[in-house]
């Protein structure tokens, strides 16, 4: 073997000894346990519609009853993913609580669904007291330098999980999604609300819904946040830069992938909230709906030269994917939302901001979590979320 062979092989060889090896399943196997996986994922979802409904149906007798004043309606808010750019969805949320006009107030959300960087966002916005949506924006606005950081001199070699280790940004969720946090959570979930977070399991090809409120309980009980802290790492971790999560036996990356936002993409089916409550209240109103979606990132990127590297070549495709489905999964929330307005007449509105198109990034030639350019979303978030005029709303009426 010459010298080059030699040398050709050690390499290889170096390569492949890097990756943590899985071990194989029998595809007879793995079907089975996908089949248990979707069935345990509906019950899941069914348990959950069946609390936000009765949630829902004390709200309606409490108004019929005179005990409130305002009729029942169920707010969802949605965060996108968008890494650092989730600065904007922080400092929105924020501004958000200096609106005092009823129509626009930031609400007590029912649900609470996120995706990546809007997983991280999402139990703080969960718990929406002041002090959660203060906390949740000065971690945003005080990246540390440790958070992500090269694997070291060889992080370009195809055997390791990613180009990327998160030490720092782990200590930091660990540190700050406590268990005082989580108990928090839990008792909103106690209460009938809902926070989800969006994973895409790899092994079966779907998206993967995490119900934070139910894992909250389950570590209440445990006093352990290990799992809760998992999941939120799993819908956050972008494939190839970020280290992918085995949760539960199965490997996870972001959430992304599958979709940018998490919503329901069938309103109208039967194992919906809605069809659950026309079979359970068929003589009651169906509740006002109000959808808001932050949306952590600009629909139109600014032009740039990619230069001829897969790393590079990679990551702005990965980006420009995301994009583009995060643009179309808004439209496709927005026409089942028209949909349900059609067939019912319900009264539903579908309503989101995203960051301008003329947002410059002052740190755009650095690396992730720079400082500058969370600075200038936090604070541009702050600003448009204390006005009302910056959301934006689908006319359900028109057909698109």
């Amino acid at each position: 073997m010459g010298r080059k062979a030699v040398w050709g092989s050690l390499f290889v060889a170096m390569v492949a000894g890097c990756a943590e090896h899985r071990a194989a399943i029998p595809q007879a196997r793995l079907v089975q346990d996908e089949q248990a996986y979707d069935q345990r994922l509906a019950a899941q979802s069914d348990e959950r519609n069946e609390q936000i409904v009765g949630r829902i149906a004390q709200e309606y007798d409490d108004y019929k009853a005179g005990r409130t004043t305002l009729p029942p309606t169920l707010n969802a808010l949605i965060l996108s993913g968008g890494g650092e750019y989730g600065a904007f969805g922080a400092g929105y949320l924020r501004g958000w609580g200096s609106v005092h006009d009823p129509a626009w107030v930031r609400p007590d959300f029912d649900v609470v669904n996120g995706v990546s960087t809007g997983a991280l966002i999402a139990p703080f916005a969960f718990v929406g007291d002041a002090r959660a949506y203060e906390h949740i924006l000065r971690l945003y606005e005080n990246p540390q330098a440790d958070w992500v950081q090269k694997r070291g001199p060889l992080f370009f070699l195809p055997g390791n999980p990613s180009l990327l280790t998160l030490n720092g940004l782990e200590r930091e969720l660990h540190r700050q999604v406590d268990m005082e946090l989580i108990r928090s959570i839990a008792a909103g979930a106690r209460n009938g609300r809902a926070l989800c977070v969006a994973s895409t399991n790899l092994d079966y090809g779907k998206q993967r819904i995490f119900d934070l409120g139910e894992e909250a309980k389950q570590a209440e009980r445990s006093n352990d946040p290990g799992r809760f802290h998992q999941m939120l790492l799993a819908s956050s971790a972008i494939p190839g830069a970020f280290p992918p999560r085995i949760v539960e036996g199965n490997m996870y990356v972001d959430g992304g992938v599958t979709s940018n936002i998490l919503y329901n993409p069938d309103m109208t089916s039967p194992g919906s909230a809605l069809a659950l409550w026309r079979r359970k209240y068929p003589d009651r109103p169906i509740p006002r709906q109000r959808i808001w979606v932050i949306i952590d990132e600009q629909f139109d990127s600014p032009p740039k030269v990619v230069q001829p590297t897969w790393v590079a070549v990679a990551g702005a495709a990965v980006e420009l994917m995301i994009r583009s489905s995060t643009h179309t999964s808004l439209r496709q929330l927005a026409d089942e939302a028209a949909l349900v307005h059609a067939t019912t007449g319900a009264d539903i509105e579908v309503r989101y901001v995203a960051i301008p198109a003329d947002w410059k990034d002052p740190a755009s030639d650095t690396g992730m979590f720079d400082k500058r350019t969370m600075d200038s979303l936090a604070s541009l978030g702050m600003k448009m979320g204390a006005d009302p005029t910056n959301w934006k709303s689908f006319d359900l009426s028109r057909p698109r």
